[in-house]
């Protein structure tokens, strides 16, 4: 598994943008890795990272590169006019599910870095203080944000999950 990590200078850009509401209009990237709204050549937002994040989660759990098998005409053309997106395996632990399927969704309905980051966070305290970090990790995770689940009160009887408040 390689890790690649992009747009490095583009953080110091980003943090005057912050306070802004900035559209973007280039459509630059991979496509296994880019957002709906930006294959489509949508105007996109910050929220298109958060969709790229959710893959690089799935590429991690999944230890391969996202569909490859399909050309990458079928890519920009399945995931920017469809509803198609990466199938995540049984073995997924909950958590890391919720959160790649939170990172998927429309634009306007996808956390935010700011609301994610504390979250992992906290994951990370659970796992340090439990001797066992790793992506496989994070199945018995008490603390998932409702927004991330397809049915939050089936889930939360479900595992007993505490919730945040967003």
């Amino acid at each position: 598994l390689q890790v690649r990590i992009c747009d490095v200078a583009f953080s110091n850009f980003k943090q005057k943008l912050e306070q802004k509401s900035i559209i973007f209009e280039s459509r630059v990237g991979t496509p296994q890795w880019m957002a709906p709204e930006v294959l489509r050549g949508d105007d996109y937002s910050f929220s298109a990272d958060l969709y790229s994040f959710g893959v690089i989660l799935w590429e991690m759990q999944h230890r391969c590169v996202p569909f490859k098998n399909m050309h990458q005409a079928a890519i920009i053309c399945q995931i920017g006019t469809t509803d198609k997106r990466l199938e995540i395996d049984e073995e997924c632990p909950q958590f890391w599910r919720a959160l790649m399927k939170a990172c998927w969704r429309v634009p306007a309905a996808r956390p935010k870095f700011s609301e994610v980051l504390p979250v992992l966070r906290l994951l990370n305290e659970e796992l340090s203080s439990a001797g066992n970090i790793g992506l496989a990790a994070g199945g018995g995770l008490t603390l998932l944000p409702a927004a991330w689940e397809d049915s939050p009160a089936q889930a939360a009887a479900e595992q007993g999950a505490r919730r945040l408040p967003w």
